[in-house]
């Protein structure tokens, strides 16, 4: 029994120090360490530490004399002589931040380390983004805003383990406004500054909401916004369409409506599967989304298939083509969704009941949730070839001008992609927004892994890099095209790529089908093997000449033949 008294007491202190598994899953996080051992460099600051993961290393200690520079800056900007209002207002917020790390630091100082931590690498990140916008402040950066370094304490802001909570940053900004910065809107701020690091455009006008929760996830939100890029050709209009649907009307309050967990779900609508009760919770959106009598089902109805409901403000579209019509008809559907969410939170700023979140839930799975129909396509496909192989099967690649890194056209044999810049620190940048995705979770967005997993099939050469260079796809930064081969042929790994839910299955299904056809690959084996180069071209098209040139000759000699034969003949 002494044993068995023992046994517990060791258990239930080793319990004592357990991290609930919701810890392991915030939003600031290391990297596991499967992921981080394929290039650990890639996740590692080399210059900064920006939050508690880093603190104290040795070779990051230099710039804790700069974050010390940018405060003493700030405060005679702010003509203030002590950091007591500051450090106030952060000890009020301590607790809330604290949450946002899976590996929260020690408290046994009460916190003053972390506070302190929060003020100094707050102070820096906020004043090196204002510098960035404001330009009559840069002449007090001395020393530090040498290009190489800058670029690079960049760099080491933008990593998923060197991060601070947004609402930090943007508390500190409030505090520390200038009367000329009364316009000034943080995030946009941000995004200007950092957009230059990010492989793809960003939209710098990105709209605040609750689900950012640092500076890698507002970049990572800016890039995959539908507006970033500029309007492609499929969403011309839209913008006007997005303004013409009813979430206009969220701006008035809403009642959500009460569902308990007895409550029996409504009738599924066609080809849609609902979590009950948790789906029927969009229902509370009714008195926004139509009029007072909608039917709940009918609400859902509406958020979740191309039904009337949904479709009457969608008279835009009519004159889309087909495929074009329901990209833009999803697109839409998704902006509504996250409009219903974020007005949700918006209305209801100090509520927290299990009702409500789950309403939010709610939006968020409708907001995300497929056809069966779609889901099973999605699961059905095939990987592609190579750059080099498409090449060789037909496919033209060319430079797609407007619209998200992400948004890659295939059409007639042709395949647009916009373009991808590549720097020295893009593989880093791009494994950290591929971690932020895959471990974190209350992201749904998996627009990165899908990428990197379409450009690891068109990459696996120097050839394949030299290629799609020549068609302004990629922009070589770094000069060599194996070493781009190389990071694209090692990003993927130990990188889960959900297979039934893939963004790009459908345009490996159609370049697939495309390849499949034997006219296609004749055509193209002609063209690559006898019009390969100018030359061929000509001597193609002189052999053709001469053979018409004979043609007519014979044609000619026929005819002059016949008609001396019938001089001949007898009368």
């Amino acid at each position: 029994m002494a044993v068995g008294e023992a046994l517990y007491i060791r258990i239930d202190r080793g319990l004592q120090g357990y991290v609930s598994s919701d810890s392991l899953y915030r939003s600031i996080f290391k990297v596991p360490n499967h992921l981080r051992k394929i290039n650990e460099k890639a996740y590692e600051p080399q210059v900064i530490s920006i939050g508690p993961y880093h603190r104290g290393k040795d070779h990051l200690k230099a710039m804790e004399v700069h974050k010390k520079h940018y405060l003493q800056m700030l405060l005679n900007r702010m003509k203030e002589n002590t950091t007591e209002k500051y450090v106030t207002a952060l000890e009020g917020l301590k607790e809330k931040a604290l949450k946002f790390y899976s590996e929260p630091p020690d408290q046994k100082d009460g916190g003053d380390q972390f506070v302190e931590m929060m003020l100094f690498d707050g102070c820096f990140v906020v004043e090196l983004i204002r510098k960035s916008a404001m330009k009559e402040l840069t002449e007090d950066n001395g020393h530090l805003l040498t290009h190489f370094i800058l670029r690079t304490v960049m760099r080491d802001m933008l990593l998923i383990e060197n991060q601070l909570p947004f609402f930090i940053l943007m508390e500190l900004f409030n505090m520390t406004k200038m009367p000329n910065e009364a316009d000034q809107n943080f995030m946009h701020m941000a995004i200007n500054c950092f957009s230059i690091m990010m492989p793809g455009p960003c939209n710098k006008k990105i709209e605040n909401h609750p689900g950012i929760k640092h500076l890698l996830g507002l970049l990572h939100d800016s890039c995959i916004s539908p507006d970033c890029g500029g309007s492609s050709e499929e969403d011309e209009g839209s913008s006007e369409e997005v303004r013409r649907l009813p979430c206009e009307s969220l701006d008035e309050k809403v009642n959500p409506l009460s569902f308990s967990s007895k409550v029996s779900p409504p009738e599924s609508p066609e080809g849609v599967r609902l979590r009950s009760p948790k789906a029927m919770a969009i229902a509370y959106s009714a008195k926004s989304v139509s009029s007072s009598t909608t039917k709940p089902s009918e609400i859902v109805r509406s958020l979740s298939s191309d039904t009337p409901l949904m479709n009457r403000n969608l008279s835009g579209l009519k004159s889309a083509r087909p495929a074009e019509s329901k990209s833009r008809l999803l697109s839409l559907k998704n902006h509504y969704l996250q409009k219903c969410s974020a007005s949700f939170v918006r209305f209801s700023p100090t509520k927290t009941s299990e009702e409500e979140k789950s309403l939010v839930g709610a939006i968020e799975y409708l907001r995300t949730a497929k056809s069966e129909g779609h889901e099973e396509k999605n699961r059905n496909w095939q990987t592609i070839g190579s750059a080099s192989e498409l090449h060789e099967a037909g496919i033209k690649f060319e430079k797609k001008i407007k619209g998200r890194l992400f948004d890659t056209k295939f059409e007639k044999g042709v395949m647009s992609i916009p373009t991808l810049k590549i720097v020295d620190d893009t593989e880093s940048i791009l494994r950290n927004l591929v971690a932020y995705e895959q471990y974190y979770k209350d992201i749904s967005s998996r627009h990165f892994i899908d990428y990197i997993r379409f450009m690891d099939c068109l990459i696996n050469t120097g050839k394949d890099v030299e290629l799609l260079r020549c068609h302004e796809v990629i922009e070589n930064r770094l000069g060599d095209n194996e070493v781009i081969a190389d990071i694209f042929n090692r990003i993927c790994d130990s990188v889960l790529v959900a297979e039934d839910d893939f963004s790009y299955s459908e345009l490996f299904n159609e370049v697939n089908k495309h390849c499949k056809r034997k006219w296609n690959l004749w055509k193209a084996n002609l063209w690559h093997n006898y019009f390969n180069t100018p030359w061929a071209l000509i001597s193609f098209l002189a052999a053709v000449f001469l053979l018409l040139l004979t043609a007519m000759q014979s044609i000619y000699s026929a005819l002059d033949y016949h008609p001396q034969q019938d001089a001949k003949a007898p009368l």
